[in-house]
């Protein structure tokens, strides 16, 4: 019995001895190259363009600044308090429209991602001069 207990670990250790071959090189890998058309134009970058800040008053019936320059692609933000009664501002285009308090600042970001001139005016009734308190936003 002991011989043949023997003779079953040998063959097992000659079994597990002999080298194992791998084959590294079996793998293939394929790389495709996209070539571009000819005619094709290069994709413009779709990153947010500069900051634009601007400090603005609400009083008298009138915006301070009443015009707003910035291009295309820009943060805009706008800080902008009321001096006298509660006004409003409504920009055309670029569906905002906020409520200024007496007195507080009120702060409106967005992009200026369309072209073109963009109305804004007092969107709270404010007294008599209410029908005058308009601006413009251009965005070249």
């Amino acid at each position: 019995m002991k011989v043949l207990v023997l003779f079953a670990v040998l063959l097992l250790v000659s079994c597990s001895a002999q080298p194992v071959q791998e084959n590294l090189n079996t793998q293939q890998t394929t790389v495709s190259v996209i070539e571009p058309e000819p005619n094709a134009r290069p994709q413009e970058p779709t990153s947010v363009g500069q900051l634009r800040e601007f400090s603005m008053t609400a009083t008298d019936f009138q915006f301070t600044p009443a015009t707003i320059n910035v291009n295309k692609g820009d943060m805009v933000r706008l800080k902008i308090t009321s001096g006298d009664v509660r006004h409003g501002i409504a920009i055309q285009g670029y569906k905002i429209r906020k409520e200024l308090p007496v007195n507080q600042e009120v702060v409106i970001e967005f992009v200026a991602d369309n072209e073109g001139e963009f109305p804004f005016y007092c969107s709270v009734f404010c007294g008599s001069g209410h029908g005058a308190m308009h601006g413009l936003l251009v965005v070249s």
